[in-house]
């Protein structure tokens, strides 16, 4: 699990699918027939989005809102073709310029999904699009069986900090300054907890401090 992740689970903060009331939009339209939304439709077989045989196809969800992205699941079809997706890419941002392609990049499948449901960490990029394209030259399909967006709206205040100090072996004492880095993200994580009605109780034996 990534840490960012990990921290929210730890204060009871639960990341929703955004995706879901989002709206999707595809560069083609496999035999005339619209198929963007089953992307997006929370069910990862038997429908997925279907692109025609084309150069550069794209697939874009509109969050209809700023997110600060931390994960996107990708599931490819399940019954053919798992290399189909081999070079897309995941791109954030909140440009439609050229599609939205030209936003910034928060992963690429280099290899065969097959059935699986594939994690892509984003590290809270922001952004209100979500574009998935397999860029270059060469015709290829673009088919997407289900894309799945976890982050908070931007004008959330974030609990968790940019950064984490590296881990410290247990055979090393930490050095002086390992509170003041600590200390802060407790105090936020502790304060958010208890000045949102609906979190959980929070105990500080959550975390413990070395001595």
């Amino acid at each position: 699990m990534e840490w960012r992740q990990f921290i929210y689970k730890l204060i009871g903060v639960s990341l929703q699918n955004v995706a879901l009331s989002g709206v999707a939009s595809e560069s083609s339209q496999y035999g005339g027939y619209p198929r963007a939304h089953f992307a997006i439709d929370g069910k990862k077989k038997p429908s997925c989005s279907h692109s025609v045989y084309e150069a550069s196809p794209w697939w874009r969800v509109d969050l209809l809102d700023v997110y600060r992205v931390i994960t996107v699941n990708i599931t490819s079809r399940a019954d053919c073709c798992p290399g189909r997706l081999n070079g897309a890419e995941i791109r954030i941002g909140n440009s439609l310029e050229n599609n939205g392609i030209i936003n910034t990049r928060c992963g690429v499948i280099y290899h065969h999904l097959g059935e699986e449901t594939h994690t892509f960490q984003c590290n809270e990029m922001e952004g209100r699009y979500i574009t998935v394209v397999i860029p270059g030259p060469y015709k290829k399909y673009l088919i997407l069986c289900e894309v799945e967006v976890y982050g908070l709206r931007a004008d959330t205040t974030s609990p968790v900090p940019s950064t984490l100090p590296p881990s410290t072996s247990a055979s090393k004492k930490p050095d002086s300054n390992s509170s003041n880095i600590l200390f802060p993200l407790f105090f936020n994580l502790h304060s958010l907890v208890h000045h949102s009605p609906s979190s959980p109780s929070f105990s500080s034996s959550f975390l413990q401090f070395p001595d």
